[in-house]
């Protein structure tokens, strides 16, 4: 069973991506806005170069250190950095209707469904003011009174510096399984138009990624979306590696164009043997994800017994890419000694894992209902089901099965009842749980803002 620590630790995740999102929701009362206020009228009535960047460095505080504004970098970037400085440049942005805000945009990764991790990369141009441009009266002309640099006449130079910037990285910090699938999607590799030859398949520039799992470099083609597959042998810190070097130049020569290391740290969730384990069959249904474990002994289907495992609630599974899988609820509630013998007396398991536990128990017991009057209406012998529920699938496995009972849930094929026999839940609160009322108010506020 899925106990109480295990709990805990995914409340912390939720704690921790909700302190990250508030961090990029800035609103008037923030601190922070005023001093990009502060900054924007001071640069602001500034005249763009003609042929300027999308950014202007100053227009912006930094919350990441400068080191990593550069088009090769040797520093490991995390999944926070990466999007601190998207949070960085989408401030620096002459125009910020042009680009996404950095919450829509970490909602949108984070819908791909467990384990599928997007890579995102930056790639711009911006501008910043000289030095010498702020302490001398020959680039601009100041107004004192408004805090503000107007355009002078005739500077003596250009008072800016074009700088190029890189960055590539894993769009989220960690992943519960060693399989992993990293997707190179168009909608993460966010460029200007400078950059623009080295991303439409022109062919300027070769993009090389280095998953960090021995195989070395596999060149990317990054005009279309696609899934690469990748099996971590152990648990810990990967780097995965970007760069682009000239075409037929081998990408570990140190000839990069432009370099930068992303991270992520892979984690099994069980300790032991390792990851847990794959079904032998998964397939989706309406607000169900289902993992089916065939019995070890039983080759016959006229003979084989089916149990329905019910996830509990999954604080996080709103967002698809923390999605528990099958296998984890699997290995958490069957893969123990007296329930697993089953298997050797023609029991196969059917582990249930909610889309969204967040839904109403009405909605998903309507879900559960469908999918048990599937296998009934499919069955292959006379043997009726046994539904096992954990936590709140304790709660909505006893809701179906009550609806079905009486008759509020209508049949395909003519299911008599719901067609079970047994009924067990494990640590259901059907006299209602104890819930601290600011932990409600914080999930239901951090739900309705960052869910689709």
């Amino acid at each position: 069973m899925k106990n109480k620590n295990n709990r805990f630790k995914d409340l912390r995740i939720l704690l921790t991506v909700g302190i990250l999102f508030s961090c990029f929701t800035v609103n008037a009362q923030n601190p922070l806005q005023s001093v990009i206020d502060d900054l924007r009228n001071m640069f602001g009535f500034l005249t763009p170069p003609a042929s300027n960047p999308d950014f202007l460095y100053d227009f912006s505080y930094h919350s990441t250190d400068t080191i990593y504004l550069d088009s090769v970098c040797q520093d490991t970037v995390t999944s926070e950095i990466f999007w601190s400085q998207y949070q960085d440049f989408w401030y620096m942005q002459y125009d910020t209707v042009q680009r996404t805000k950095t919450e829509d945009l970490i909602n949108q990764a984070a819908q791909h469904g467990f384990a599928k991790v997007p890579l995102g990369i930056m790639h711009w141009d911006y501008l910043r003011v000289k030095d010498s441009a702020m302490n001398t009266g020959l680039f601009f002309n100041f107004d004192i009174p408004n805090t503000r640099f107007l355009d002078k006449t005739n500077p003596v130079s250009t008072p800016y510096k074009k700088k190029n910037f890189f960055m590539g990285a894993p769009l989220f910090p960690e992943v519960n399984s060693r399989k992993v699938e990293y997707l190179i999607d168009p909608n993460y590799l966010l460029f200007d138009d400078a950059h623009n030859a080295n991303y439409n398949g022109s062919g300027t520039t070769d993009f090389y990624i280095d998953f960090g799992d021995g195989n070395g470099w596999q060149l990317i083609d990054p005009t279309v979306t696609a899934a690469y597959p990748i099996t971590y042998n152990s648990p810990g810190k990967k780097i995965i590696r970007f760069s682009h070097v000239f075409p037929g130049t081998p990408a570990n020569s140190n000839n990069y164009i432009n370099f930068s290391i992303g991270f992520i740290n892979i984690k099994f969730i069980f300790k032991g043997e390792g990851d847990y384990a794959d079904p032998d069959q998964e397939i989706t249904r309406n607000g169900l994800n289902i993992g089916i474990f065939n019995s070890e002994t039983c080759n016959s289907p006229e003979d084989v017994k089916k149990v329905i495992v019910l996830e509990g609630w999954d604080p996080m599974d709103f967002w698809p890419i923390f999605n528990t899988p099958s296998g984890a609820i699997y290995q958490q509630i069957v893969d123990v000694p007296r329930i697993k013998i089953l298997e050797d007396f023609n029991y196969e398991y059917h582990v249930i894992s909610w889309q969204n536990s967040q839904k109403s128990i009405v909605e998903n017991a309507a879900y559960l209902a469908a999918y048990l009057d599937e296998l009934y209406c499919n069955r292959t012998n006379d043997h009726p089901f046994v539904v096992l529920g954990h936590s709140m699938g304790g709660l909505v496995g006893r809701f179906a099965l009550t609806a079905m009972e009486n008759g509020f849930s209508n049949s395909n094929c003519g299911m008599p009842g719901n067609f079970t026999r047994l009924f067990i839940s494990l640590d259901a609160p059907h006299q209602g749980a104890n819930v601290s009322m600011g932990l409600q108010q914080f999930y239901a506020d951090y739900h309705s803002r960052y869910t689709v």
